[in-house]
C-alpha cells in the first residue's frame, strides 16, 4: 500500500468521524461533540491535501494539508474545554494551522521534507497536551475521562519521539519509515478518539442530570431525598453528628421584605454552609427554612463547626440588614445502630429548646433601641 493510500484513508475515516461527531452532537445537543466535528472534517480534507502531495508531488499540497491538521487538532482542544468553566475558549490557537502552511513553505522548511517533520512534532504535541490536560480534569467519572486523556497523551509522545528519532538518525530509511508510521497512527487516533470523546460527553451530561437531581436548586446544597439516603448510608459506618438549622424570624422577613428577599436568605444560609462544612460531609435543604448537616468526627468538631456557621450567617444578616439568624440543635449517634429518624428527633429538640430561647421580634428590637 503506498503512502498517498494510507493518507487517502486517514482522510476517509476523518470524514466518517465528522459524520458521526456531528450528528452525535446535534442529537445531544453538545457544542463539544460539534467542535469535533467541524475538527474532524477539517483533518480528512488535511489528510486528503497530504495525500494529493504525495501524489502530484506539490510542497503547497503539503503545506496547506499539515495546517489543517494542525487547525483540526485545535478545534478538538477547544471543543473539549467546552465541556468545562475551568477556562475561557482558547480560539487564538485556530490560525495556528495557517501560520504553519505559510512557515513550510519559506527555507530552510521549504526544503527538507525531514525538518518539516522534526518542527510539526512539538507543535502537535503542545495542543494535544492541553487537551488531554483538559480532559483529565473535566467533571464526570474518571473512568470515562482517562481514556480520552491517555490516547491523546500516547499520540503527544508518539508525536515526540518521531521528531527526537528524526533529529537523531534523518536517513533516508528512517525518514521513509516515519513516513509510513505517521497515518498508520493517525487512523487509529482517529478511529478511538470519536468514540471516547462520546463516552465521556454522554458521562458529562448524565452527570450534570445527576447533579440536578440531587441539588436544591435554590441553595446549592442536597435536598431532601439525596441527603436522607447518604445520611443512612454514612451513618451506618460510624458514629456521626447531625446538626438541625431552622431561621428565626423568617417569616417576618418575608412579610417585610417580600419573597425576593426570603429566597436570597435561604441562598445565604445555603453559601454558609458549603463554606464551613467540609466536603466530605453532608449539607441538605429539608425543606422551607430548615436545614441538616450530618458530621463525621467528635462532638466538638461539630460543635466548633455549629458556631461558625452561626457566626458567619449572623454577620451576613446584619450586613444585609435581614433581622434573622440561625437556630440550632445537635445530636450524636452512640453507635451504627442510630437511625437518621433518632437523630433527627433529638437535634429537633435541642432545636426548639434554642428557638423558645430566643426573644420574639419585638423584644429583640426594643432592646436594640433601649
Amino acid at each position: 500500500m503506498s503512502l498517498s493510500d494510507l493518507f487517502l484513508i486517514a482522510s476517509g475515516i476523518c470524514f466518517l468521524g465528522c459524520l458521526l461527531l456531528a450528528s452525535a452532537g446535534a442529537a445531544r445537543r453538545s457544542a463539544t461533540l460539534l467542535w469535533w466535528g467541524v475538527g474532524y472534517g477539517i483533518g480528512g480534507f488535511g489528510m486528503g491535501a497530504v495525500a494529493a502531495a504525495y501524489i502530484y508531488h506539490k510542497l503547497a499540497f503539503a503545506a496547506v494539508g499539515s495546517g489543517l491538521v494542525l487547525s483540526a487538532y485545535s478545534l478538538l482542544w477547544i471543543g473539549t474545554g467546552a465541556l468545562s468553566k475551568l477556562r475561557p475558549a482558547r480560539y487564538w490557537v485556530i490560525p495556528l494551522g495557517l501560520v504553519w502552511a505559510v512557515l513550510a513553505q519559506i527555507p530552510p522548511l521549504a526544503g527538507s521534507e525531514t525538518l518539516r517533520m522534526i518542527t510539526f512534532g512539538p507543535l502537535v504535541a503542545g495542543v494535544l497536551l492541553a487537551l488531554a490536560w483538559d480532559a483529565y480534569r473535566l467533571p464526570g467519572r474518571f473512568a470515562a475521562r482517562l481514556p480520552l486523556a491517555a490516547l491523546a497523551g500516547m499520540h503527544v509522545v508518539f508525536s515526540v519521539v518521531r521528531s527526537v528519532a528524526l533529529m537523531v538518525d534523518a536517513t533516508p530509511a528512517a525518514h521513509r519509515a516515519w513516513l509510513f508510521a505517521t497515518p498508520v497512527e493517525a487512523i487509529f487516533y482517529l478511529f478511538s478518539d470519536a468514540f471516547l470523546i462520546i463516552n465521556l460527553v454522554r458521562s458529562v451530561q448524565e452527570g450534570a442530570l445527576a447533579q440536578e437531581a440531587y441539588t436544591d436548586f435554590l441553595t446549592g446544597v442536597l435536598n431532601r431525598r439525596r441527603f436522607t439516603h447518604c445520611a443512612e448510608e454514612t451513618l451506618r459506618r460510624g458514629p456521626c453528628t447531625l446538626l438541625m438549622l431552622d431561621l428565626d424570624y423568617f417569616k417576618q422577613v418575608n412579610d417585610r421584605f417580600g419573597h425576593a428577599a426570603g429566597d436570597a436568605v435561604l441562598q445565604a444560609v445555603g453559601e454558609v454552609c458549603r463554606q464551613e462544612v467540609p466536603q466530605a460531609d453532608l449539607v441538605g435543604r429539608l425543606g422551607g427554612d430548615e436545614f441538616a448537616i450530618l458530621l463525621t468526627g467528635t462532638a466538638d468538631r461539630a460543635q466548633a463547626i455549629a458556631e461558625r456557621i452561626s457566626a458567619a450567617f449572623a454577620q451576613k444578616s446584619e450586613a444585609m440588614g435581614w433581622p434573622t439568624g440561625i437556630s440550632i440543635g445537635l445530636a450524636r449517634s452512640a453507635d451504627t445502630r442510630t437511625t437518621l429518624a433518632d437523630l433527627t428527633a433529638q437535634a429537633d429538640a435541642q432545636l426548639y429548646d434554642a428557638k423558645a430561647r430566643r426573644p420574639t421580634l419585638e423584644r429583640r428590637a426594643g432592646a436594640a433601641a433601649g
